[in-house]
């Protein structure tokens, strides 16, 4: 009977050690993906026959400086067509930070073959059954799987979340096609938001034909007539940088110990004030705060739909000189 058992755990840690070795020399499959110009979006729809039309939102998660993009980390949640919260690492080619071999073990791989090189890839995804997204990187961080914060481990992210807040919305529409020989199917995706329209044409191809379906890709596009984009790249890295590019109206306010309920009134008639319609979108408030908890502030302005709210204690990083100034 010992004997039998002693077999039994050798076969499995056999197993497992094959899985793994396996799993790490598992070949990556390849999306290949083009990016057109938005303007051209119904010429495109029509000449290659896409329907099948979807909709849904983009969330995406970073500081302002995106210190995550920078460690090749996505945070983003989709809601609607799909739902669910992912997180990626994803590794330029020739990025010699992330010990790719490593993730393998791990993690399922795909690469990224666009005009600007190949980006191999590692995520897990979650469903996201929650029907409010929230904007703060310590809320987000807090509804990650096991086996997402392992990846962020293994990947050696290092970030501080309470510096994280949703930096995207993005309104997504998909179409698809399968008409187009030799692709067996190809998708169409168009994103919208205040930093620009972007417009992806994709095709998911095994690892080894990445180099040649991009050239017959770009070769249909070429055939069909249609405008790529002058840009080639990503779309979550050219949308996250676009955004983060433009410099929101920065307003600065200091509240004083216990703000009575008054507050948010008073607050919300400042901000009208010194703003004009076509900014409220692009608001940061900067907060100095002498609440007991921090929180409380940060949740009372929370309550205002802007990009990003951040909350300092008394004496930390002073307001810009010419800032307007809220105090109460």
């Amino acid at each position: 009977m010992k004997n039998n058992r002693k077999l039994l755990f050798t076969f499995a840690g056999a197993v497992l050690f094959l899985g793994s070795a396996l799993h790490a020399e598992e070949k990556c499959p390849v999306e290949v993906k083009l990016l057109l110009s938005p303007q051209a979006i119904q010429t495109v729809i029509e000449s290659l026959g896409f329907e099948n039309k979807t909709a849904g939102r983009v969330y995406f998660f970073d500081t302002d400086e995106l210190n995550l993009l920078r460690q090749g980390v996505i945070v983003r949640v989709r809601q609607g067509a799909d739902n669910d919260l992912t997180v990626k690492v994803r590794a330029p080619e020739g990025n010699k930070q992330i010990d790719t071999s490593k993730l393998r073990e791990h993690f399922p791989c795909e690469i990224d073959r666009t005009g600007a090189g190949e980006n191999v890839s590692f995520s897990v995804r979650s469903k996201y059954k929650a029907l409010q997204v929230p904007e703060m990187g310590n809320d987000i961080s807090s509804r990650f799987s096991p086996q997402q914060k392992m990846l962020l481990q293994e990947a050696r992210v290092s970030i501080n979340w309470s510096q994280v807040t949703r930096i995207a919305n993005i309104q997504s529409t998909k179409w698809e096609t399968t008409t187009q020989s030799p692709f067996r199917k190809l998708a169409l995706e168009l994103w919208e938001s205040r930093a620009g329209n972007i417009l992806e044409v994709s095709t998911k191809v095994g690892p080894d034909a990445g180099p040649s379906k991009y050239e017959e890709l770009r070769g249909l596009m070429n055939m069909k007539r249609l405008s790529l984009s002058a840009r080639q790249g990503t779309k979550t890295s050219i949308v996250l940088e676009a955004l983060t590019d433009h410099t929101p109206t920065s307003y600065c306010c200091f509240l004083s110990s216990e703000a009575p309920d008054g507050v948010l009134a008073s607050f919300s008639s400042f901000l009208s004030e010194h703003s004009t319609q076509d900014d409220d979108e692009h608001k940061r408030v900067r907060c100095r705060s002498q609440y007991k908890s921090p929180e409380a502030s940060s949740a009372s302005l929370r309550q205002f739909n802007y990009q990003s709210v951040h909350d300092y204690s008394s004496g930390d990083k002073p307001c810009d000189p010419g800032q307007p100034l809220f105090r109460y």
